[in-house]
């Protein structure tokens, strides 16, 4: 969550970010568990920034409302599966 020598690959922001085009792209449960995966692992590396004092607080609030932007996008393509899977039972 620092600015300077992070490449944008790098950002968690972006990393978060690119995450949603896996979510909208997912057909299936096993693919939706690897995403909140690798935001589990996001968020593990960028809260101990914050327990080491290297994180700011506007960081972590933009870590946090994109988190949650990804975890509503889960949960909607969640729905999606699972009407979809009652459709063709």
């Amino acid at each position: 969550m620092m600015k300077g020598g992070n490449s944008s690959e790098d950002d968690p922001l972006m990393r978060l970010n690119r995450l949603s085009d896996q979510v909208r792209g997912a057909t299936s449960e096993a693919e939706l568990a690897d995403v909140e995966r690798n935001i589990d692992e996001i968020l593990e590396t960028e809260l101990e920034k914050h327990s080491d004092g290297e994180a700011k607080a506007a960081e972590c609030a933009a870590l946090g409302l994109a988190t949650h932007r990804l975890e509503r996008l889960i949960s909607q393509r969640r729905a999606g599966l699972h009407a979809r899977s009652r459709a063709t039972v």
